[in-house]
């Protein structure tokens, strides 16, 4: 299922491309963590997943596409091997699964040019609200 997922992907964007719709990234969302840990092992994700992503972003970068991912949960034990999955944005980075930026960034995105791998966090919609109240006050302190 997952080597479909890819094919059909890649050929959606050759299409894409050929139209002249060439995206700058893609953002894929696939839960690989929960606030406890990883949903399986390394040893599983490096075995049904890693070669999947490695194919996608192969493709990906031969057409200077970057490859996004979101991911919930306390993901560090993949970082590593999503990095040489080719993965160029890691996203969202859930510091209550210990996915902190403080720790992550010097490990992993600060010391080349360009980083191995970037990281995207968003502040939690109910954390504005709160701050903000009705969404519509949050659109309009926002925007």
């Amino acid at each position: 299922m997952g080597q479909a997922h890819v094919d059909l992907l890649i050929e959606c964007l050759k299409y894409c491309i050929t139209l002249g719709a060439k995206p700058d990234g893609l953002f894929l969302v696939d839960d690989f963590g929960c606030t406890r840990g990883l949903l399986f092992s390394p040893a599983m994700w490096r075995d049904i997943f890693k070669p999947l992503y490695a194919r996608l972003a192969k493709f990906l970068h031969v057409e200077n596409i970057s490859l996004w991912l979101h991911s919930c949960g306390d993901v560090r034990a993949l970082i590593p091997d999503m990095i040489d999955a080719g993965l160029d944005v890691l996203q969202p980075l859930q510091v209550a699964a210990g996915m902190d930026l403080r720790e992550l960034v010097p490990q992993y995105g600060d010391h080349s040019v360009p980083p191995e791998v970037s990281f995207y966090r968003y502040q939690k919609i109910m954390e504005w609200v709160h701050r903000y109240g009705l969404l519509i006050d949050v659109h309009r302190n926002l925007c």
